[in-house]
C-alpha cells in the first residue's frame, strides 16, 4: 500500500525548507537526514546550521549532499544556541513552508504529506504541530482520514507547551523569532507570536515525529531541571513585560505556577532515576 495519500501534489512539490540546528550530533544526524530523504519530493532545501561543533558532523552531511539531498550547510565558529541557529536558518529559507527538526530527532515518513494537506485545505493555519513520542517506527502506515485538529491560544501555552519543536511546520510568511540562550527558545517563539497576533497554533492529533532520547534522561538538556526552570521563568517575564503590559500583575501568579510544574518535574525525574 502506498504511503502517499495526497491526491493533488502539483503545488506541494519541493515547497518545504527544513531548518536543523546541529551541535556535536554526529551519532544522530544521519538518522534525522534519513527521515527527510524518504519524503524529499516535498523538500526544497535542508538548512543545517552547525553551531560550532567539534565532532565529525560534516562528514555525514557531505555524504547526504553527495547523494542528492538539497542541503545548505552553514558553520558558526562560536556556539550561539539553537534559538539563534534557527533564526539564522529561517533567514536562509526560500520554501513556501518552513519545518523544524533537531539533529537528534527524526520524522515519520508521512509527516510532510499530512501537514501539507492540511495547509492546502485551511488558509487559517499558520503554524502546525503534531503529536510526538520517544522513538518509534517512522515507516508504519497511517491511514488517510480526518484526524482531530486542536487549536491552542496564548493562555494554553502559558499552562504548558503542547507543540514539540520537532513537529512544527509553518508558512514562511509567519513572523517567528526564537529566544536567546537565557530563555526556552521555542517556548519564547510561540508565546511571543501568540501574544502579539492573538492567533492560534494548530496541532494534528497523530504521531508524526519522534524524539531520539527520553525527556528526562541523563545527559539530556532537560535533565538540567533548575537551569531549564530559570529559563522558563525568564521567558515568561520577557513576554509579559514586552507584549502584555496590562497583565503584568499576573507575573507572580504565572511564576508560581511555573515553579509548581518544576517541582512536579523534579519528583518525576527523581522517581524515574531512583
Amino acid at each position: 500500500m502506498s504511503l502517499h495519500v495526497l491526491q493533488d501534489k502539483s503545488d506541494l512539490s519541493n515547497c518545504v525548507s527544513v531548518v536543523i540546528p546541529a551541535y556535536n550530533c554526529a551519532n544522530t544526524i544521519d538518522r534525522a537526514l534519513l527521515s527527510l530523504s524518504v519524503q524529499s519530493q516535498y523538500i526544497k532545501e535542508v538548512v543545517i546550521i552547525d553551531d560550532a561543533s567539534t565532532d565529525s558532523i560534516f562528514e555525514y552531511v557531505n555524504t547526504w549532499i553527495s547523494n542528492g539531498l538539497p542541503i545548505k550547510y552553514y558553520y558558526h565558529s562560536v556556539n550561539r544556541g539553537p534559538g539563534s541557529a534557527r533564526n539564522f536558518g529561517i533567514s536562509k529559507c526560500t520554501g513556501k513552508y518552513i519545518a523544524f527538526l533537531d539533529a537528534d530527532d527524526y520524522w515519520h515518513s508521512q509527516k510532510l504529506e499530512f501537514q501539507l494537506k492540511l495547509f492546502n485545505k485551511n488558509e487559517n493555519i499558520q503554524i502546525l504541530g503534531s503529536l510526538t513520542q520517544v522513538s518509534g517506527d517512522p515507516n508504519f502506515f497511517i491511514e488517510d482520514k480526518n484526524y482531530l485538529i486542536k487549536k491552542y491560544n496564548f493562555y494554553d501555552f502559558v499552562i504548558s507547551n503542547p507543540i514539540p519543536m520537532r513537529s512544527v511546520i509553518m508558512r514562511r510568511n509567519t513572523s517567528i523569532e526564537f529566544g536567546s540562550k537565557n530563555m526556552v527558545e521555542d517556548y519564547y517563539a510561540w508565546l511571543n507570536y501568540l501574544s502579539k497576533n492573538r492567533n492560534q497554533i494548530h496541532r494534528i492529533e497523530i504521531v508524526l515525529a519522534f524524539s531520539g532520547k527520553l525527556e528526562y534522561s541523563k545527559g539530556s538538556y532537560s535533565s538540567k531541571l533548575w537551569s531549564s526552570e530559570l529559563k522558563e521563568i525568564n521567558t515568561l517575564i520577557k513576554v509579559f513585560n514586552t507584549n502584555l503590559n496590562a497583565l503584568k500583575f499576573c507575573i507572580p501568579l504565572v511564576i508560581f505556577y511555573s515553579l509548581t510544574k518544576y517541582l512536579m518535574r523534579e519528583i518525576k525525574f527523581f522517581l524515574r532515576n531512583e
